[in-house]
């Protein structure tokens, strides 16, 4: 029997430094990892979100009606306290008295055609037929008249009572057509009314009425007890209307008839 000759295997060599330095490292990796796993703070669990709150609309009021309009008196309502053209600041005392109110057709005449008087005063209209003045208190009379012309028409008088107050409204009126008359100037006598111009444009002219004579009626009414203002109340009027008198003109009396008329200054 033949014998082979073995091989015999040299011994594996020792490890070297730096393979045994990485096992080191390797093996501390592993078990710094391991104790990382070992105590880790376990994640808390996520927090539930809150449910968003819708926030409900207000409900939209439904729409006003239209209010209904009210229907006014057509009589105007008290003017405003006003000074005067010529006052500034007057202070009311107990024997004074603020008289204002509204005059019924003066608003839209001519500037300055329509005034008040009375009760202590006087005043001119404004435009809108608005008065103010200062005056004495009652019992006393206003009354507005209104100018065309040489012609004046007086508006019916409104007694103011006897009273504490310092502040009153009176509301007045002028007639709403232009006055026409009969052309002559006038004063008071205990004869009559006499008169004292003649206006070429009236009708007084054209009946041959001179200054001096005396009427002693007028429509029927006597004279003898008229006031200048009563008288022109009778006298003045519509344009185009018939006044008839009694006039005494050298000791006789004698009858005439005129036809008023607008007379210019």
């Amino acid at each position: 029997m033949s014998l082979e000759p073995r091989t015999l295997l040299p011994p594996p060599a020792p490890p070297s430094a730096n393979r045994l330095a990485l096992r080191v490292v390797i093996g501390v990796f592993l078990f710094v990892a391991l104790l990382v796993l070992l105590f880790r703070t376990p994640d808390p669990p996520p927090r539930p979100q809150r449910p968003q709150k819708t926030r409900a609309s207000r409900p939209e009021s439904p729409p006003e009606a239209p209010a209904t309009p009210e229907v006014e008196a057509p009589t105007p309502a008290p003017p405003p306290r006003r000074a005067g053209p010529n006052e500034a600041e007057v202070e009311l005392t107990p024997r004074t008295v603020l008289w204002h109110g509204h005059v019924r057709n003066a608003a839209g005449l001519a500037p300055g055609s329509v005034h008040v008087r009375g009760c202590g005063g006087a005043t001119r209209v404004d435009e809108e037929g608005y008065y103010e003045f200062i005056g004495r208190p009652g019992p006393c009379e206003l009354r507005a008249e209104r100018s065309d012309g040489a012609l004046t028409a007086l508006g019916e008088p409104v007694s103011a009572p006897e009273g504490t107050a310092t502040d009153v409204v009176v509301d007045l009126s002028v007639s709403p057509n232009a006055a026409a008359g009969m052309g002559i100037g006038f004063s008071a006598s205990s004869a009559g009314m006499q008169v004292t111009y003649v206006h070429a444009e009236g009708g007084a002219f054209d009946a041959s009425i001179l200054p001096g004579d005396l009427i002693v009626e007028i429509d029927r009414e006597s004279t003898l007890d008229m006031t200048a203002d009563e008288f022109m109340e009778w006298g003045v009027g519509v344009e185009g209307t018939e006044v008839a008198l009694v006039v005494v003109s050298g000791g006789k009396s004698r009858k005439v008839t005129i036809r008023r008329r607008q007379i210019r200054e």
